[in-house]
């Protein structure tokens, strides 16, 4: 995409390689629609702002691919505004209640969710659904939260707050390589006020 992109219905991005999201594809919507990115890749990052004010909307849906490992840059912002608004959902979009029925739903494994940026959702910052597993969510240096993060997935899911990598994580190089090393970051400073639920 050469400019930013604007929906006034349900948009759609699929995300089929490993690569860099840059600020070219912000995208946004209006009404009472939904923005979703569909990942289908293993390694991306997050470069962009998306916005979704529509009723039940989602910013980043990752309801495919295997293994993914997701960062969202400093600086950027994924949001939904509107009335049960995710921001991150993670698994089928049965969560906002438009899922067929009849679809055959498969677990999505995920390992990392990297966040430097800002979250803004009115029912979830992040949603694990039922139909995804996630390793990991990395709270790190510059990240912003306001919403619930709610996991009724299956497995468990690690939550940390104020780690650092010791290399940069790239779409070509990512943070489960293993000479990137997780540790304690003495500089980390971030209020939260919502609520972290879990059904295990």
């Amino acid at each position: 995409f050469l400019a930013p992109y604007y929906a006034h219905a349900e948009a759609e991005i699929t995300i089929n390689s490993d690569k860099t999201i840059s600020t070219a594809v912000n995208v946004s919507a209006d009404e009472d629609v939904a923005v979703r990115v569909e990942v289908q890749a293993t390694n991306v990052i997050i470069d962009a702002d998306i916005t979704s004010s529509g009723a039940k909307g989602i910013g980043l849906l990752v309801d495919s691919g295997s293994e993914n490992n997701i960062t969202l840059n400093a600086g950027k912002t994924i949001q939904a505004l509107g009335e049960e608004g995710i921001a991150v959902l993670f698994g089928s979009n049965a969560a906002r209640g438009t899922q067929n029925p009849g679809a055959l739903l498969e677990i999505v494994p995920g390992k990392n969710f990297n966040v430097y940026g800002s979250l803004k959702g009115t029912k979830a910052a992040i949603y694990i659904s039922q139909y995804a597993t996630l390793n990991n969510i990395n709270i790190l240096s510059g990240a912003s939260i306001e919403g619930n993060i709610t996991h009724v997935g299956s497995g468990f899911t690690n939550l940390t707050f104020g780690g650092k990598y010791s290399k940069e994580v790239t779409a070509a190089y990512n943070n489960d390589s293993a000479d990137n090393i997780y540790e304690p970051d003495a500089n980390f400073n971030m209020s939260y006020s919502y609520d972290i639920t879990s059904s295990n």
